[in-house]
Formats: structure tokens, C-alpha cells, sequence
């Protein structure tokens, strides 16, 4: 089958393929050439070995017979040289032609052979060998009838030669018209040439284009696939956010996820100190993100690093070819960065902070990587938000919880200052049943206070844990109930205060004069229960000494003794 394949015209040999444009095309014209001689020729010899032998011209048979494999042999061999296939279809039409005189003895017969070796030389070959086919033929015309004419060959059918026009006129004939064949048909292959190249020339333009279409096509899917890649990383890093509650383990976290999913050498986040002054490493990848981060990494604002710049100017910054890179801190953890994109954390218009990223490769970001990464970097200033509230409501929470102990601890210590030691034990009834002698005490907590002491005496060596949960329960209601029933006698005493001091002020609102309004007031104070004796003066602002004994009245004063 590939033998087959190999005859048809529609297949072309490597060489001739090179070439391109007419000897293609001219390859396919042979090859169709000779696989009609093939077909044709078949019957023709057949018929012409069979009459040649009738005639008894053996010699004449075995003629036809070597023309006929010399035609298959080209027909098959395709790989042989373009001239020799040619040469051998051309010398075989040449060779017809000069047969003819022995043949039929026909002078028309001859020149429409040779007329046929001339039009395959024009279509074959150049324009010159046209032209010398067609004075080859012209001159074998002159040679025929001459060498008749002189006796210098003789042929059965001489006389039929010289019949008709003369062999001088038609050899002029025939190269006149052979020339005008030979021009036309070279005419008419430039053109065709010129066509061809132009249609390969376009042809090669057009699949230029298309590789670059295609080129371009690829670099547009690879880099859609690298940002729809930023834009997957930075809606994972937004939920790694919403997820995590402690600052630090966002941070590494996020720097973790943006080194991992966009393949990068390095990525750290840095955050701005207290003073405004440094940009201290929170997270880092890698190695070199644990070696940086126990040696307290730290860059100044504003100095010659792409963090300090970008920090102090509040933008990103590009370094496409680390080494050209005028402002940037040559990290000798990080020896194989070839370009590196510091993005600002932005918070309230401030930078709070920034993220460096470095690749191995060199120009690896882009404005579009900016945009992308820069989001990221904005979701990363709401970490460092909710960082500080969380930091400023764990320490609003933990003043809360200490003036919750203080405050529990005072009003109870000065209940049982008031009541003295509160206590209440439980004995069982069961008489048959001994002390355990197994004392277990719990803690009574309020508000993380505790404010007294549960004592059990167990008859085992432990409780269960349901027990425990029932018991710690039990103290937390009883902690309540008593916190309760404290709140009810502050507010009866408050009330009952409140109660004296309306019925005091009815009393001085009833009193008319200063001294009915002193004796009401020393009345009043010497009710209080630790109070013996109540003594009020009226001083004035020249005799009133902080320096002087509160006993002795000063010399213009006036005491009144009630």
C-alpha cells in the first residue's frame, strides 16, 4: 500500500518538496506523464513489438521493449534525479521521433515527435533547453533529409519521406513553430512560477501568523491560568482569614498560601512597629523565613529596601532584575532572587505594613500581577485590624475581668466583715453510716472570684465525673444565689439610708434658724451606731488652720456644745 501510495502525483519526494512551487508542480505533471506513457504504453509496444516481428524487425522489437522498462523504471524510482527522469521521458520522445524515419518513413510523423520532445523540454526544463530542443529538432530534420539525399542511409520508405513539403521548409516550419511553443510555455510557467511563489510566500505569511496567533493564544491562556491562579489564592487567603483568630497564625498562614499556590522563591510579611520607625518580620517561607524571623528581622522605613520605599511611599514597587535594582536590601538568606514585588499594606490610608515576594526567575511580575496581589495585600490589612481590636478587646476584656475580681472580692470581704464568718455544714441522719474521713474541697467562684469553700467528707476516694459536673453546677447556682441575695440586702440597706436621709432633709426644711439646724445634724450623727458623740463648729475662712488640732476652736471662732 505505501508502494502506491509512493506512485501517486499527490505525493512528493523529500528533494523535490524543498524546492517548493514549480519543480512541485513539475514533479507531479512527470510522474502523471509517466504513469500515462505506463498505462498507454502497454497495448502501444504490445502492438508495435508484435507488428515489428511480422515485419521481421527483431532489433526494432527489442527497441520497444527497453523504452517500455526504461518508462517503468522512472515511473517507480522517484527518488532518482529530477533531470535524469526527465532526460529519460525527453530522450525517449527524441528517440520516437528519429524512429519514425525507419518506421513509417513518414517526414510528418517524425516532426510530430519531435514537436512532442520539444513541448515536454518547455514543460520539463528551462526556457534554454527549450530552445535547444527546439533547434535539436529542426537541425535532426536537416540531418534526416540530407543524409537521404547524399545516400548516406537508406530506409524502406524513402521515397514516402520526400513527399509532400520539403524536409528544408518543414525544419524551418517546425523550429518556428517549436520556438513559439518553447516561448509560450516558458511564458506561461514564469507567470505560474510567480503565482506559486506569491502563494507560498502568503501561504508561509499566513502560518506565520497563525503560529503566532497561537503563540500569542498560549501566553494569553497561561497567563489567564496565572491570574485566575492569584485570584483563587487570594479568595482561599480571604477565608484563611475569616477562619483563623490568632494574628500570628494568619500571617504565616497567608504567606505560606501565596508562596505554595503561585510557586514562589520567598514570601514574608512585615509589620510596623510601635514607633513608626521599623518594619519587623512577622511570617516568612522557608528556611530562610525561620532563620529571619529568630534573628527578629527588621528594615527602617524609608532606607534602601524595596519594604522601607514602598512603606514610605504607600506603593508597590517592581524590581524586575534584582541586580539592577538601585533601592533594595541584598538579603544573604535569599541569594537566589532574580526579582522581587513589595506590595504596601494599606490600613486607614497608613502602611501598616508589607508583603515581599521573590522568584527565581527574572522579570516574574507585571503591572497585572500588582493589581492581583495588591487585593491580597488589602484583605491582609483587615488581618491586621482585627489583629489590633483583637488585641485591644483581649486587653478591655481582661481589665473587665480584673475589676469583676476586685469588685466581687471587696463587697464580699466587707460582707463578712459586717456578718462575720458565714458557714453551714450538712451531717447525714443515717446513723448506721460512718465518716467517710475521704475531705474533698471544691472552690465557690463568682466572676473568677472565689468566695468560699465547699467541703465534702466522702465515703469513696473519688467522685465521677457526672458527679463532679452536678457539683460544679451546684456551686455555680449557689455562687449566684448568694451574689443575689447580697444584691437584696445591699439594696433594703440602701434603701433604708435613703429612707434617713429624706426624713433628715424634712427636718432641716422644719428647722428655721443655724442653731435648731446644728442640733438636727448632731442628732442625726450621733445615731450611727459607732458613734459616741457628735460635736459640730462654725469656723471662719481666716481662723480655719489644716495645721491646727481639730479640738481646739480658733480664736475668733464660736463653738456651740449641743
Amino acid at each position: 500500500m505505501e508502494f502506491l501510495k509512493r506512485l501517486l502525483p499527490a505525493y512528493t519526494p523529500v528533494s523535490i518538496a524543498a524546492k517548493g512551487g514549480l519543480a512541485v508542480l513539475r514533479e507531479k505533471v512527470l510522474q502523471s506523464f509517466l504513469i500515462g506513457l505506463f498505462i498507454l504504453g502497454i497495448p502501444a509496444i504490445g502492438l508495435a513489438v508484435v507488428q515489428s516481428l511480422q515485419a521481421g524487425q527483431s532489433l526494432l522489437s527489442a527497441f520497444y521493449v527497453v523504452i517500455f522498462i526504461w518508462i517503468s523504471l522512472a515511473l517507480v524510482k522517484r527518488e532518482w534525479p529530477f533531470l535524469l527522469r526527465t532526460g529519460t521521458v525527453l530522450l525517449i520522445a527524441y528517440i520516437l521521433g528519429v524512429s519514425q524515419l525507419w518506421d513509417s518513413g513518414s517526414l510528418g510523423e517524425v516532426r510530430l515527435w519531435l514537436l512532442i520532445f520539444v513541448v515536454l523540454s518547455a514543460i520539463f526544463t528551462n526556457l534554454w533547453i527549450s530552445l535547444g530542443s527546439a533547434v535539436l529538432s529542426a537541425v535532426t530534420i536537416f540531418l534526416m533529409g540530407r543524409l537521404l539525399e547524399v545516400g548516406a542511409i537508406s530506409t524502406p520508405f524513402k521515397d514516402i519521406f520526400f513527399q509532400g513539403t520539403p524536409y528544408v521548409q518543414s525544419g524551418v516550419i517546425s523550429l518556428m513553430i517549436s520556438v513559439g511553443i518553447v516561448v509560450s510555455i516558458s511564458a506561461l510557467f514564469s507567470g505560474l512560477a510567480r503565482v506559486l511563489k506569491e502563494r507560498e510566500e502568503m501561504t508561509d505569511s499566513l502560518q506565520k501568523e497563525r503560529l503566532d496567533l497561537e503563540n500569542r493564544i498560549e501566553e494569553r491562556t497561561a497567563d489567564l491560568q496565572v491570574r485566575l491562579k492569584q485570584m483563587n489564592t487570594a479568595a482561599e487567603i480571604v477565608r484563611a482569614i475569616s477562619g483563623l483568630s490568632d494574628p500570628e497564625a494568619i500571617f504565616q498562614r497567608v504567606a505560606e498560601l501565596i508562596n505554595t499556590q503561585l510557586g514562589l522563591y520567598y514570601t514574608g510579611i512585615f509589620l510596623l512597629d510601635q514607633a513608626g520607625k521599623n518594619a519587623i518580620l512577622r511570617a516568612g517561607t522557608g528556611e530562610a523565613g525561620k532563620a529571619m524571623l529568630s534573628q527578629h528581622h527588621a528594615l527602617p522605613v524609608g532606607g534602601t529596601s524595596m519594604i522601607g520605599w514602598c512603606m514610605a511611599n504607600r506603593q508597590a514597587r517592581i524590581a524586575l532584575d534584582v541586580g539592577n535594582e538601585a533601592v533594595r536590601f541584598n538579603n544573604p538568606f535569599l541569594p537566589l532572587t532574580r526579582s522581587e514585588l513589595a506590595l504596601p499594606i494599606m490600613s486607614r490610608d497608613m502602611a501598616v505594613g508589607a508583603i515581599t515576594i521573590q522568584s527565581q526567575e527574572a522579570q516574574a511580575f507585571d503591572e497585572n500581577d500588582i493589581i492581583i496581589l495588591q487585593g491580597i495585600a488589602d484583605s491582609l490589612a483587615i488581618a491586621v485590624e482585627n489583629s489590633r481590636l483583637y488585641r485591644e478587646l483581649e486587653r478591655n476584656l481582661e481589665e473587665v475581668r480584673v475589676l469583676n475580681r476586685n469588685y466581687v472580692q471587696q463587697v464580699w470581704s466587707e460582707a463578712l466583715d459586717e456578718s462575720g464568718q458565714i458557714s453551714a455544714i450538712y451531717t447525714s441522719d443515717d446513723r448506721n453510716r460512718d465518716l467517710g474521713g475521704n475531705l474533698t474541697s471544691l472552690p465557690i467562684s463568682l466572676r473568677e472570684q472565689v468566695i468560699g469553700h465547699l467541703t465534702l467528707d466522702l465515703t469513696e476516694e473519688a467522685l465521677t465525673q457526672e458527679d463532679m459536673a452536678f457539683i460544679d453546677a451546684l456551686t455555680t447556682q449557689t455562687a449566684l444565689a448568694l451574689e443575689n441575695a447580697r444584691l437584696v440586702q445591699e439594696t433594703e440597706r440602701r434603701a433604708i439610708q435613703e429612707q434617713k436621709l429624706n426624713a433628715f432633709s424634712n427636718r432641716f426644711n422644719r428647722a428655721r434658724d443655724v442653731e435648731n439646724i446644728l442640733r438636727a445634724a448632731v442628732e442625726e450623727f450621733g445615731q450611727l451606731p459607732a458613734v459616741v458623740e457628735a460635736t459640730i463648729q462654725l469656723l471662719p475662712a481666716s481662723a480655719y488652720d489644716l495645721s491646727a488640732d481639730s479640738d481646739q476652736p480658733g480664736n475668733n471662732g464660736k463653738e456651740k456644745a449641743l
